[in-house]
């Protein structure tokens, strides 16, 4: 059983950022964004899963396995990722948040308490994919998606996930700035400028 395990949601098409290729191998300074959070959760999990829908031929880092997820959406991806092996408690990180640190996902994650999960909500939008979930969330999201639900935030909330609000996530290591989720061009130049302004690459 996993201690951590290491959640990787990877399966945007990218047709916002470049539409030449998935999101994933969009690069930020030149490493792809599949590299940069598969690092991310290397440095804290013990086991690794990457989801994606088969069809969009991603490269699987060593050491990582893949989970093919239907193509129904992070909803129904993140259930995928959740159920492939057992562990203690999983730490999920979508590929689009590329300046979040390992220190980020460990301090969510120490906050779950007794909850089935915990995420941040570092401006009106939840990132239940910037998040760490309990064994028992993934029932509860299975049967959240059974009786219909589509929406990630709706689910996440619904089962009763702990909130980690603004104030708090601003005393976390690097603060807010590394919640900046890229989905265009003008977010990837955004997320270049914040590497270079905290001397990271």
């Amino acid at each position: 059983m996993a201690r951590n395990l290491g959640v990787l949601l990877a399966g945007g098409r990218g047709t916002r950022l470049s539409g030449s290729g998935p999101k994933a191998l969009a690069r930020l300074a030149g490493v792809t964004l599949l590299e940069r959070a598969a690092s991310t959760l290397r440095a804290v999990c013990d086991e690794r899963v990457i989801v994606a829908p088969r069809a969009l031929g991603l490269p699987v880092p060593d050491g990582w396995r893949a989970v093919h997820d239907d193509g129904r959406g992070p909803l129904a991806a993140l259930v995928a990722g959740l159920g492939s092996t057992p562990y203690e408690r999983a730490l999920v990180l979508g590929v689009d948040f590329p300046l979040i640190g390992a220190d980020n996902l460990s301090a969510i994650a120490d906050r779950m308490g007794d909850a089935p999960a915990v995420a941040p909500r570092p401006d009106e939008h939840l990132q239940p994919l910037v998040a760490a979930y309990a064994p028992r969330a993934c029932a509860a999201l299975a049967a959240m998606i059974e009786r219909g639900e589509r929406s990630l935030v709706a689910a996440v909330l619904a089962i009763g996930a702990r909130v980690i609000e603004r104030t708090e996530l601003a005393a976390l290591p690097g603060g807010l700035e590394r919640f900046l989720n890229v989905n265009t061009l003008a977010e990837l130049d955004e997320a270049e400028r914040r590497l270079s302004a905290m001397g990271r690459r």
